[in-house]
């Protein structure tokens, strides 16, 4: 564009728009009229024909690419993004634009789209367009007006939207403060008014287009202003102030010109629009579940224990006569007692005990009945299913995992334990598979955001570029012409030239006067970094002098400032190779007097050129540059330093000091664990002198480096940097150790940790992950940050003030005239609650809300989860995602090259070790060689130390028949054929084969034949010498990649190689020369097939499953059952005896290398083996059998025996191998994790360790409130003087590293966080009483771990699960499709669905009249729409039924379900008449038909149905599932499809990591009885949840694999002493165990919520990226169905063949993408499709012509996939005679033929009837 393209908005140019308007109007009448008279029939015939011109020959999809908005077929014109309102100018416009002369102007449109449109824009003085309507504003104002262009001038300048936004800042401050004052409002109220007319006077009111109520952010500002003004005149509306805080959404408005936050808004946006179809999807299943709740529990929770109700009693306290009643009057009587007995609160069990009136849930205790009260649902009346509304808020609860546990464990107790499974599949699929695909579709909108945003970035860098260049060009050009005069002056040569001269000459070894290297004069020279360096510095010199002044600069500082570690050979023009330390110490020589002898021109030119540079680079860069570039200079100036540099650089950067530093790293980490209060004052010291000495060390080693390696070299490390800040704040931080407030500068310390990154590649690898994250991670915490102000704000100003409500304890006496905890009340406590909605946890805040304020709270509470939980935080795991996809692989990749100094250092050690092996062992060669030689038949060489049994593990992973192993096939003869293709005999001991000659081998191997197996000599057994020994690496780490099953058809060596070398010659001789080795080696093949044999394998798996079911009998019940105690104990011994029986055979058929060198057979030997010694023991008894207790806290190992199991199930086998590849990856993280919670840790140690203890009543269990109680000498005394108090500390503390770990686990999992949390901000001290919110800026510390720890560390565990499946499906599909291209892969995917379908016979048509009759009706698609609003209707009636409804109601509901009973079984009754047999034939009709015979027989016998566990009702529920089957009628609902789709999709995937999730439960079950079985009731221990029985365990642990109320099951399991239990208690103690309880649950949530739950959230991100993908590249599996249906209605035989004349229809019916509308022959003919006899087409050659001619793909990516098209009819079947093009042509020639056979005809007529 050139500068004329900015021309000023004058009258001209208004007038010059309006011509341009009439004459288009003009054109497009003067074309319509013509189009009418010469195609009276056509709409737009021109269009048609150029549409059809334009798109011949393409796809559908191409056309759709090409074309994607187009609703016609002409193209549009369109707008240019780059020139959209609000965009900056493009840099072509921009480096041209005159900001001063035209900034804040009406200018003409600069946009070619908008020549025509009543517009023009103005551009700011930061270069951002706005665009006006050039339309009279408010009806006076011209674009002419002086007010208005003021009114433009004042709103297009930067400073305005800044002060708004300052405005807007400040009104919320001032609302946060919840100060504001009236003059505050009318102030606001003002600006925002002045900035509203300023924006109605300049850009119009609405009219037209670019008005002010265009813009839907001025809305939101316009309806904030009419709110204000409202509130002014009408006060009794109330506060709606907090409305203004909206207006905080405008800071994203301005904030999306900052690349990275219009990044996460953009994504954001998108995301929200996505959620439409998932929120539909989502309130479908939720409705359904709630559906179910409602008809199963509504009421159930009102069930509570009441006194037991004595009616004779109630009789005479009535006054009434008993034996004077008759008995219809007595019921009556009884009945109303009764209930008025039950709603009588004081007859209530004081816990409001809720109870079951089935055995299998909650029984009342003595003296108790359970009774349905009227009113008291559970949580304040909140938790019930007693109507649809209710039912809805605890689907949606379930679904967020809310405190769902609670609602869990009442609903058991008051309807029974089988009700776990309606919360197991409420789990499993909505929750897991809802939440997750709201995830997934918000990590996909961030992805195409940010892809999107780096297209639009290169295209902006490329565009800069292209300018650049066309710039330079011109520059190049205008200096040539400039410079050719000059060069021919002989004035030329001035002053400076001769200047330049002598400075090189006085340097001229380093850097010869000839260009040193070759980019400097040769452009081909490929040096990108020197280059751009010479481009940079270059670039702004017009003159060639300037020029060859730059070219010296830039031979100085490439050869003398090229950093040390590239000890390369650089060569000049001459070929004359410089080596670096050449080039060194050359340029220290020079450079000392490098700044005398610079010229003064060339100084000039660099300070010249670096000016004008400095603005493409940043400032900060540059400073940072040119410092480090004096400081380089400065170091280098002395030899003696050099010297000492030198030695430095060898010391420090020696491995064996990176080890020292290492440990010191880790010593000084132990240390600050250990640095906790209670410690004595000696240690206290001892840590402060450790500590003086590792700052020190850390000291020195970061001077020395920075000596070593100058700092130029060193601060280019960001480690370095890290190191060096860390350092710095070591040593402030010791002058100020005792200055009390200043203890928290020792966290910096805890940072040191961090180092170890350095040299741990994993560590390393999640930095650069979570560093790369950071920036995105930055923007997306402000906005997290404005989504929490705006709702915390909301919050307040809405509930804030009802809040005082409970500082009333006549109504609240639970609260002691205190606030709740979380409340609304400033907005220190509104931000937390908002946070902790944002955690998941809404619903308890939700409650004391509601109970003040109602269901207003209900809307408030689940908008702040949906965004702020649901979508904000998916971003946050978006966003990890991404970076992990992106960066992970290659990184690994690169880092593997890459040598690490600690394993420098430790390789050092090892060969120092196998060198002292070999001197050691050639020492006790020289000592004992004659003994050595007389026992050996030769010595074994030095070299043997390496051999590691490289071959043997290398050859036996291949074990053939015949290579390594003899064979069993001769029943007890054992032969070997060894053909000529087959390596020679290494196995069975390499010492055999070397010892012994041919015919004792043959003999060995062969039996009694000593002749070779065939007459071939070539193929006789050859003995040859082994090969050399390979030296192993030692140093590299097995890698576990899977657990693999082989199958071996020989007996290995007993023993290992080295173990065998010992006894080869004997064994040998043995095998050699007698009958028993034969026998022994016949035996060992019968054993190998007898263990080998797939019924033994069978057996053993039967037994597996036997014992370990009767593991689930050995409960807290099996000693009051005798005789099945008894029965377990012989099966116990029997089973045992098997499994050791089966461990001994194995041995013998493998051989005990093989055995134990596989780790299922040492669980095996560890299982059995604890079994055999518990059996001895208690076969021993007495004393003996006594002292058995750690074997039976070993026994429980045999729970494990399930796992055994898993190697033979091919699902299992899948997901347990993804799961121990994923192992390394998860306990990577999992170490980086505890580093990262390692300073957390230690931080909560020094901020709150000790102040958690508090001085409680014993009798009321509360706390003292401080004024009482100050502190812990007060509480002594008060408890030696009454008794009555004690001093204790929480379950839960930060005492130590330990303790502060559980702490911070429990935090991050949400679980018992808002009890720690309420002790630190309550701390007061060590030893103080604590107070009521005494230090609330402890917040921020939970606050920072839960984002860092919690947000960020346990995603980590997603992502490392996710990159591993990646990496897996890379590994297994990535062969087939790594050598295709785009257009094959999109083939090949179709031709792999396309084969999985084919046609099938349609159903006949009765002959019956009646039968035909409702034949036509069922096939109608209007028959099922019909039905399914009838299915619609029936739901909705269910919905209205509700708890305690009248009898009229409950009368209505019941006739109406029996009509609908009625018309669903008339449906099925049609449909089996019109369909017959075939009717069954269909899924969705048996389904239909179980669902009728069920209504029916319920409706039959409603009077027995009630004593069933599951209402009747429940049957009609299920019944909601056929809306399944409209989705595909309806068009819009392709997402929802889609989404139903991948669940399908997923289906297998889940079920098999559900069954990994019930084996590790049931495990954990197992060993839960072992451990806690006689556990005392207390808090999360109960009577339904314990670990008494197997059952009630597992609904425990299923409970906690989502992490749900584990912190009350901890507390329940810690309690070690009394008075919480009695450890004397006979026969068991009812005592916990606090080591045992953290590992086995801390244990348990690793495996179950972290890994194995991540799976699942793995899988449906898969699943669900896959099929989105399928939909966005067009064809679906669906399409092809659809295809089918249709092809069915012509293809009634199902033979696959159809007749040409009906394709043509079909194409027409076909939905698109595949339909081709009619007229469609001359694209029938293009496409070239097969035509078999009988003028029929084959289905499959059809479909795949449309497939190809909707993807566009080419010939060429068919004949690279023809091998992979599926399958067609046999050739006798399908005969292909011609194709559909051929066939088009022998038409036309045929009508050419024709028609000149025609006039040949008609002129021979003629001529005969002239004649």
């Amino acid at each position: 564009p050139q500068p004329g393209v900015f021309r000023q908005f004058v009258p001209e140019s208004l007038a010059k728009i309006r011509r341009r308007q009439e004459e288009l109007s003009f054109l497009g009448q003067a074309l319509g009229a013509h189009h009418a008279s010469a195609f009276p029939n056509s709409a737009t015939p021109l269009a048609a024909a150029e549409a059809g011109n334009a798109t011949a020959g393409l796809g559908p999809q191409q056309q759709h690419q090409q074309h994607p908005h187009q609703p016609g077929s002409s193209e549009e014109r369109r707008p240019n993004a780059k020139l959209e309102a609000g965009m900056k100018l493009p840099p072509s416009m921009s480096d041209i634009f005159p900001v001063k002369k035209l900034s804040g102007i009406p200018l003409e449109d600069i946009d070619e789209f908008y020549a025509d449109k009543m517009t023009f824009v103005v551009i700011a003085k930061d270069k951002t367009i706005f665009r006006f309507s050039a339309t009279n504003a408010l009806f006076v104002l011209s674009p002419f007006n002086p007010v208005r262009r003021g009114a433009i001038f004042v709103l297009t300048h930067p400073a305005f939207s800044l002060l708004v936004l300052l405005a807007i800042i400040c009104n919320c401050v001032f609302m946060a403060r919840n100060s504001s004052s009236e003059i505050v409002e009318y102030t606001f109220t003002a600006i925002y008014t002045t900035e509203a007319t300023i924006k109605a006077v300049s850009r119009g009111l609405i009219l037209s287009e670019f008005t002010y109520l265009r813009d839907a952010w001025n809305w939101l500002d316009f309806i904030v202003i009419g709110l204000a003004y409202l509130m002014f005149f009408i006060p009794t509306l109330g506060n709606l102030s907090a409305l203004r805080s909206l207006r905080v959404l405008r800071a994203l408005k301005t904030v999306t010109t900052v690349p990275g936050l219009k990044t996460i808004v953009g994504a954001l946006m998108e995301a929200v629009k996505r959620l439409r179809d998932v929120g539909i999807l989502t309130i479908f299943v939720l409705s359904i579940f709630a559906l179910i709740g409602l008809q199963m529990y509504k009421g159930t929770l009102l069930q509570k224990c009441v006194l037991e109700f004595n009616f004779t009693a109630a009789l005479e306290a009535r006054g009434y006569n008993e034996s004077v009643m008759d008995a219809g009057t007595l019921e009556q009587i009884k009945e109303q007692e009764l209930d008025l007995h039950g709603n009588n609160r004081s007859n209530w069990h004081p816990d409001m005990l809720i109870c079951s009136y089935s055995s299998l849930g909650q029984p009342c205790p003595q003296g108790y009945q359970c009774f349905t009260t009227d009113e008291a649902n559970p949580n304040f009346g909140y938790t019930k299913f007693d109507n649809f509304g209710w039912a809805m808020l605890c689907a949606f609860r379930l679904m967020t995992q809310d405190y769902w546990e609670n609602l869990y464990q009442i609903v058991i107790r008051a309807n029974g334990t089988p009700h776990f499974f309606f919360f197991v599949l409420v789990i499993m699929l909505g929750s897991f598979f809802l939440m997750n695909v709201i995830l997934a579709i918000v990590a996909m909108a961030y992805d195409e955001v940010r892809m999107q945003d780096i297209l639009d970035e290169e295209a902006e860098v490329a565009a800069r570029k292209e300018e650049d260049e066309r710039r330079e060009a011109e520059a190049d050009a205008e200096a040539e012409a400039a410079a050719e005069p000059m060069l021919q002056s002989p004035t030329s040569l001035s002053l400076g030239n001769l200047q330049e001269a002598g400075a090189a000459s006085s340097c001229s070894h380093c850097a010869p006067q000839e260009a040193v290297f070759p980019f400097v004069d040769d452009s081909n020279a490929q040096t990108p970094d020197a280059a751009a360096t010479a481009a940079a510095l270059m670039s702004p010199m017009r003159t060639p002098l300037a020029r060859r002044a730059a070219e010296k600069l830039l031979k100085y500082d490439i050869i003398c400032n090229a950093p040390s570690t590239e000890k390369e050979k650089v060569y000049d023009d001459r070929d004359n190779v410089i080596t670096a330390d050449d080039k060194n110490a050359d340029c220290d020589k020079c450079r000392c007097h490098h700044a005398d002898s610079m010229p003064e021109d060339i100084e000039a030119v660099a300070v010249a050129a670096a000016h004008e540079d400095a603005p493409k680079e940043k400032k900060f860069q540059y400073w940072k540059r040119v410092m480090l570039e004096k400081l380089c200079y400065s170091w280098e100036c002395c030899y003696c330093w050099k010297v000492v540099e030198k030695y430095v650089n060898l010391f420090i950067l020696d491995p064996f000091v990176e080890l020292f530093i290492t440990i010191c790293i880790l010593v000084n980490t132990l240390f600050m664990a250990l640095d906790v209060p209670a410690n004595s004052q000696s240690f206290k010291e001892f840590l402060s002198h450790a500590n003086l000495f590792f700052t020190a060390t850390f000291a020195i080693e970061a001077f020395s480096k920075l000596i070593g390696m100058r700092p130029a070299v060193y601060f280019l490390d960001g480690w370095n940097i890290f190191d060096f800040s860390i350092v710095l704040l070591s040593l402030v931080e010791l002058p100020l150790q005792n200055v009390q407030g200043l203890s928290i500068l020792r966290a910096f310390r805890l940072l040191r940790v961090f180092k170890l990154a350095k040299s741990w590649q994993t560590m390393n690898l999640l930095f650069a992950i979570i560093a790369r994250t950071m920036g995105a991670l930055g923007n997306l915490v402000f906005v997290l940050g404005i989504v929490i102000f705006i709702f915390a704000v909301v919050g307040m100003q809405l509930f804030g003030e009802s809040y005082n409500a409970y500082k009333n304890v006549t109504l609240y006496p639970e609260y002691n005239g205190y606030y709740p905890r979380w409340n609304f009340v400033d907005f220190t406590h509104s931000f937390m609650i908002v946070f902790r909605v944002l955690c998941g946890e809404w619903i308890e805040s939700m409650w004391d809300c509601m109970r003040l304020n109602g269901f207003v709270c209900v809307p408030f509470f689940l908008l702040t989860q949906v965004i702020a939980g649901l979508v904000v935080l998916s971003l946050f795991l978006a966003l990890l995602l991404s970076s992990f996809g992106s960066e992970s692989l290659q990184r690994r990749e690169e880092e593997e090259e890459e040598v690490n100094k600690l394993q420098q250092a430790i390789d050092r050690i090892n060969r120092f070790i196998v060198w002292s092996k070999l001197k050691l062992k050639s020492l006790g060669s020289r000592l004992f060689g004659g003994l050595k030689r007389r026992l050996w038949a030769r010595p074994v060489p030095d070299s043997d130390l390496f051999e590691e049994e490289n071959g043997v593990d290398g050859e036996e992973g291949k074990a053939d028949n015949g290579k390594g192993h003899r064979g069993c096939m001769g029943g007890s003869n054992p032969e070997l054929s060894l053909g000529s293709g087959q390596s020679p005999l290494t196995r069975h001991g390499a010492l055999v084969i070397e010892n012994f000659g041919l015919s004792g081998v043959n003999h060995l191997l062969l039996g009694e034949r000593s002749q070779p197996a065939t007459d071939d000599p070539k193929a006789a057994v050859q003995i040859t010498p082994p090969p050399p020994p390979e030296i192993p690496d030692f140093y590299k780490e097995p890698e576990v990649t899977e657990v693999e099953v082989l199958y071996w058809d020989t007996p290995e060596d007993c023993l290992p190689a080295k173990l065998a070398k010992l006894f080869a010659p004997c064994a040998a001789r043995l095998c050699d020369s007698t009958a028993f080795g034969r026998f022994w080696w016949g035996l060992r093949c019968r054993a190998y097939r007898l263990v080998e044999h797939r019924y033994f394998e069978t057996f053993i798996i039967a037994l597996i499953a036997i014992s370990s079911l009767t593991l689930t009998l050995e409960d807290v019940n099996l000693p009051r059952r005798p005789k099945l105690k008894l029965t377990l104990e012989y099966m116990d011994k029997c089973f045992t005896i098997i499994f050791a029986f089966e461990m001994l055979v194995k041995w013998f058929a493998f051989g005990m290398k093989k055995y134990f060198s596989d780790a299922w057979c040492w669980l095996d030997f560890v299982i059995v083996n604890v079994a055999v010694i518990s059996l001895v023991l208690n076969s021993l008894g007495g004393e003996a059998g006594q002292s058995m207790g750690a074997f039976k806290a070993m026994r429980t190992l045999r729970a494990l025996r399930p796992l055994r199991a898993v190697s033979r199930w091919e699902g299992m086998r899948v997901v347990v191998n993804a799961l121990i590849q994923a192992i390394p990856s998860i306990f990577n993280v999992l170490l980086v994790c505890l580093v990262f919670w390692l300073i957390f840790s230690i931080m909560g140690v020094q901020l709150f360790g000790g102040q958690f203890f508090k001085c409680i009543s014993k009798e009321t269990g509360e706390r003292l409130l401080p004024e009482v109680v100050p502190d812990v000498e007060s509480c002594e005394r008060m408890r030696q003087a009454f008794d009555n108090v004690s001093w204790v500390n929480s379950r839960i503390n930060f005492d130590n590293v330990l303790n502060g770990y559980l702490a911070l686990f429990q935090i991050s999992t949400y679980k018992g966080w808002t009890l720690v949390i309420a002790d630190a901000v309550d701390t007061t001290g060590v030893g103080k009483q604590p107070a009521r919110d005494a230090n609330t800026p402890m917040y921020f510390f939970f606050v920072l771990f839960i984002i860092f720890g919690s947000f960020f560390t346990l995603n980590l565990f997603i992502g490392v699960i996710i990159d591993n499946f990646n990496m897996q499906k890379k590994r297994a599909g990535g062969s087939l499709e790594m050598f295709m291209t785009d257009d094959q892969k999109k083939y090949y995917k179709a031709m792999k669905k396309m084969s999985s379908v084919s046609p099938q016979k349609p159903i006949p048509k009765p002959k019956l009249k009646i039968s035909k009759f409702f034949f036509v009706i069922t096939s109608n698609q209007k028959f099922d729409i019909v039905i399914m609003s009838f299915i619609m209707l029936n739901t909705v009636v269910m919905c209205v039924e509700h708890h305690n409804q009248s009898a009229s109601f409950s009368n209505a509901v019941n006739q109406v379900n029996r009509f609908f009973i009625v018309l669903f079984t008339g449906e099925a009754v049609f449909k089996l008449l019109a369909q017959r047999w075939h009717y069954f034939k269909f899924a969705w009709n048996v389904f239909d038909f179980i669902i009728v015979v069920l209504s029916v027989l319920t409706w039959a016998m409603e009077d027995i149905m009630y004593v069933l566990p599951v209402p009747p009702t429940m049957i009609r529920v299920v019944r909601v599932f056929r809306v399944g089957r409209v989705l595909r009628l309806v068009k819009s609902a392709r997402g929802i499809r889609t989404l139903l789709f991948s669940l399908f999709v997923s289906l297998p995937a889940l079920f098999n990591i559900g069954i990994l999730l019930l084996m590790v439960m049931f495990i954990y079950s197992i060993v839960g009885l072992s451990f806690f079985s006689h556990v005392r009731h207390h808090n999360g221990i109960d009577q339904i949840f314990n670990f008494e029985t197997f059952p009630s365990a597992m609904i425990v642990l299923f409970q906690m694999s989502t992490s749900a109320g584990w912190d009350g099951v901890l507390d329940g399991l810690m309690n070690e002493e009394p008075p919480m239990c009695n450890p004397n208690k006979k026969p068991h103690s009812d005592c916990g165990n606090y080591a045992i309880a953290v590992v086995f649950l801390i244990s348990y949530l690793v495996i179950s919520f972290l890994v194995i739950i991540n799976m699942y959230i793995a899988v449906i991100l898969e699943n669900f990226s896959q099929a989105t993908e399928d939909v966005q590249e067009g064809l679906t599996q669906e399409d092809f169905d659809l295809f089918y249906e249709k092809w069915e209605k012509y293809d009634l035989k199902a033979r696959g063949f159809i007749q040409l004349r009906d394709v043509y229809i079909l194409l027409d019916e076909l939905d698109p993408p595949l339909q081709i509308p009619a007229p469609n022959k001359i694209k029938l003919a293009s496409l070239c499709v097969p035509i078999c006899e009988g003028d029929t087409v084959y289905c499959v050659d059809l479909l795949d012509a449309l497939t190809k001619n909707f993807l566009g793909t080419g010939d060429e990516a068919e004949e690279a996939l023809s091998e992979m098209r599926p399958a067609g009819k046999a050739k006798s079947e399908r005969v292909v005679i011609t194709n559909t093009a051929e066939l088009q042509r022998q038409v036309a020639a045929a009508r050419v033929i024709l028609r000149y056979w025609r006039h040949w005809r008609r002129e021979k007529i003629e001529i005969e009837e002239k004649d």
